[in-house]
């Protein structure tokens, strides 16, 4: 439940689903209400391609 992860960081991995940004942005913001730290994706294909798309080819 919400206990879980108040006070925590909370990764999202998932190899076979891969979310669009935007509702990445979304979960990643509700871990507010879930008292969690933060929340973060593993990145992927789409993180890489959305910052190319921001002209941030320079990536780790």
């Amino acid at each position: 439940g919400a206990q879980q992860s108040q006070g925590m960081s909370v990764e999202f991995v998932d190899r076979d689903v891969q979310l669009p940004m935007a509702y990445r942005n979304t979960i990643a913001n509700m871990m507010a209400e879930a008292e969690a730290q933060n929340g973060i994706f593993a990145p992927d294909e789409i993180t890489y391609a959305w910052y190319r798309d921001k002209g941030m080819n320079r990536l780790p």
